[in-house]
Parts: C-alpha cells; structure tokens; sequence
C-alpha cells in the first residue's frame, strides 16, 4: 500500500472500512457429525465486553463483502512479510465462524498483531503532532484540495442558479474582448469582486 494512502486510511479511521451493516453469508461447518451444519459471523462479534459492561469496538476487524472473511486491518495496512507460514488466519482471510472464540483472542495477543497495533499507533500520533517526514507537503496537499473543493462549490452553485431559473449559460462570444460573455462566465466575474474565495485564488474570467 502506498503511504499517502496508507496514511489517508489511519486520518479516516478503520470503522468506515468494517462494513459492520453488511449481510454476513452463512458457512457450512464441515464434517456429518457436527452440530448445526451451518455458522454465520454476527455484528456482536465486532465489540468485545469488558467486565464493568462497557462494549469497545475491535477496530482491527474488518469484513470483506467481496471475499466474505474477516481480516486484520492493521496487518493490511503495515506488515510487508510474505511469508505464508508466519501469517495467522485473519491475516489470509478467516470464516470458519464457529471457531471464532477462542481465535479472535488469540490472534489479538499475538505478536504480529501487537507489532502492528504499535505501528498503527505511532504514526496516528505523528499526524495528530504533523511530526512525519511529509507533514509539510501533505499541508500543502490540504490546502490546495480545499481550495479546488471550495471552487468547485461555488461553480456548482451557479450552474444550478442558471438551471433553476431557465438561463441560457453561453452568450454570443465568450472572448476576453466581449463585453457580454454569458450568463455563467459573467456570474463568475461577478461573484470575484466579493467572494473571499474567488478573490484569495484569482478566480477572475
């Protein structure tokens, strides 16, 4: 994964990615004398209780509606080893449902899942502190993206002013020597002698 999404993802958040609101699909238990042949994973499953009653959510945890198992997020997103025998079943992808306790703990006291948890961590705080090695850059990225959002807003505005009211958007010559170049050039124009926004960025047609 590359960094700057990497580190778009840890801005976001792991909860938007769980699909906890999903339809689980069911799994059949393997083998004749099982009890209840088919298993299905549950949105319970996603917060552990702690003895006071308090429900904590498993962030690591994430569904993949494609796939239809659960997986690691945190391993997703920083661990580089490819090697398979290291890789616990949630790393590969788990859904055998009915083994989920005691796997889910397992996999949550093992190293490899504290490695990352310390990973995911860190750089969490780094963001917050804008103590990484890009922090001045992915400022500047900010910026420029809300500037072209803010625009983007206003234009649309316009657009739909005209739409509403009917208005034709072009006028007979839109060239810099026209003296009336349409309804939407004109409104921009307009809105540039006020507009905090227009006038910061130059927005002047």
């Amino acid at each position: 994964m590359p960094d700057n999404l990497r580190t778009d993802v840890i801005k976001q958040g792991s909860e938007i990615y769980q699909n906890l609101e999903w339809p689980f699909d069911p799994v059949h238990k393997p083998g004749e004398n099982s009890k209840g042949q088919t298993r299905q994973l549950t949105k319970s499953w996603f917060n552990k209780k702690l003895p006071s009653g308090e429900q904590i959510l498993r962030k690591w945890m994430v569904y993949s509606h494609e796939k239809k198992p659960l997986f690691c997020f945190r391993y997703k997103l920083f661990d580089k080893n490819d090697n398979q025998t290291t890789k616990s079943s949630f790393i590969t992808g788990f859904n055998s449902w009915w083994k989920l306790n005691p796997k889910v703990s397992d996999h949550k006291k093992s190293e490899l899942h504290i490695n990352n948890l310390e990973k995911w961590k860190t750089l969490e705080a780094r963001l917050l502190q804008k103590k990484t090695i890009d922090a001045a850059h992915r400022d500047v990225m900010e910026r420029e993206k809300k500037k072209w959002r803010d625009i983007l807003h206003r234009l649309l505005n316009i657009t739909l002013f005209l739409a509403k009211q009917n208005l034709p958007f072009r006028g007979h010559s839109e060239d810099f020597a026209s003296e009336n170049r349409g309804n939407f050039l004109e409104l921009v124009s307009l809105l540039s002698n006020y507009d905090p926004v227009f006038k910061e960025h130059g927005l002047q047609l």
